[in-house]
C-alpha cells in the first residue's frame, strides 16, 4: 500500500523528467534526478527531511547541482535509473541515445558521471524503459 504523496515543490516541475535513484549523495535519504526536457540539464536534486506542519515526517529538495548536461528528450529519449545496478554503492543510469544506443553510465553523482559502456543498439521506437 502506497503512502500519501509528498510535495517537493510547488511548480515548475514539468519541464523536467524526473528519476528517483535512491540516496545518491550518502545521507542514507533517496534523492531526485531531474533531466530538463528542452534545455538538456541534468540535476542532482538532494532530499532534506522535515515535519510538516501537521507533525508527519515530509522532505524539501536541497539546492541542486549539475552533475551534466546535453540530456534533452530528444538526445536521449530513454532513461533510467535502477539505483546502483553494478554493487559499487554508486547510482547508475541506463539511457537510449537517439540513435538508439543503449547505455550504462556507471556511477553518477553530484560532480557528474563515471564511465559509460555501450550495451546495445536498436532501441529506437521504444516509449519506456525501467
Amino acid at each position: 500500500m502506497l503512502g500519501d504523496p509528498i510535495v517537493l515543490g510547488e511548480s515548475g516541475w514539468q519541464v523536467f523528467n524526473l528519476l528517483a535513484p535512491g540516496d545518491v549523495n550518502g545521507d542514507g535519504i533517496p534523492d531526485l534526478f531531474a533531466t530538463h526536457k528542452a534545455g538538456g540539464q541534468f540535476y542532482l536534486y538532494p532530499l532534506d527531511p522535515w515535519i510538516d506542519a501537521n507533525g508527519a515526517p515530509a522532505y524539501a529538495h536541497g539546492a541542486r547541482t549539475l552533475p551534466g548536461d546535453g540530456w534533452t528528450s530528444t538526445a536521449v529519449p530513454l532513461v533510467t535509473s535502477p539505483a546502483d545496478a553494478n554493487g559499487d554503492g554508486k547510482a547508475d543510469l541506463w539511457a537510449a541515445d537517439n540513435l538508439g544506443d543503449m547505455r550504462f553510465h556507471n556511477g553518477v553523482d553530484a560532480t557528474g558521471f563515471g564511465p559509460w559502456i555501450k550495451e546495445g543498439y536498436g532501441w529506437q521506437g521504444y516509449q519506456a524503459i525501467a
